[in-house]
């Protein structure tokens, strides 16, 4: 189960995971080779789609530095020798 906390946080089955900044292109998609997973979220709903890679290709390289832009924003959750990559879908 993973759900995002009051506090910011990412809280997955495996560990309670802090939120970094927000990333360009460039570094979202640098960070590939070191995160376990890669969510797409859209609130309310929060999608798996390590497994898609074409699919995050795509969406990374459409994210824009300034999550309040309508559009796609990255940020890199860690904690616990975990990393975590999340592309925010703001509509």
């Amino acid at each position: 189960m993973i759900r995002f906390m009051p506090d910011g946080r990412l809280k997955t089955d495996a560990a309670v995971l802090d939120a970094g900044p927000w990333l360009t292109s460039a570094d979202a998609l640098a960070s590939l080779n070191s995160v376990k997973r890669v969510l797409l979220h859209s609130y309310p709903h929060t999608t798996d789609i390590t497994s898609d890679a074409k699919r995050v290709h795509t969406l990374l390289a459409g994210v824009e530095l300034d999550p309040e832009l309508e559009g796609h924003a990255a940020r890199l959750y860690s904690g616990g020798g975990i990393a975590v990559l999340v592309i925010e879908h703001w509509h």
